[in-house]
């Protein structure tokens, strides 16, 4: 704010037109705030895209492949592969999930 002011007290001084100066000013802030919230739905689409693989498709041929093991009659070095399935389903892809979320809202431009 420390420009604006500046800015604001020259005008003052010399007398120019408080309009056009203001009227520059919140162009420039809707320009400098259009090009953060198109940087930032460019990020999005990378972390959108990223979460598709992650959650959705990995797990689901994961699930397939799995599915395909336990009926023929295999296992994960030792481990059940439905123990392996209910490890994925109900604490790895929610933990993917809460960590997407913190990275959004880190990422989410503020003010």
């Amino acid at each position: 704010y420390q420009d604006l002011l500046r800015g604001f007290a020259g005008v003052i001084r010399t007398g120019g037109d408080m309009k056009k100066f203001f009227q520059g000013i919140t162009d420039h802030l809707f320009q400098k705030r259009a090009l953060s919230v198109q940087s930032f739905l460019d990020s999005l689409g990378i972390i959108a895209e990223t979460y598709v693989l992650m959650l959705i498709a990995f797990p689901l041929m994961l699930v397939v492949m799995l599915s395909i093991m336990a009926s023929i009659g295999g296992n994960l070095g030792g481990v059940d592969v439905f123990s392996f399935m209910y490890l994925l389903a109900f604490i790895l892809i929610p933990i993917c999930g809460v960590m997407f979320l913190f990275i959004l809202d880190t990422m989410q431009p503020k003010g």
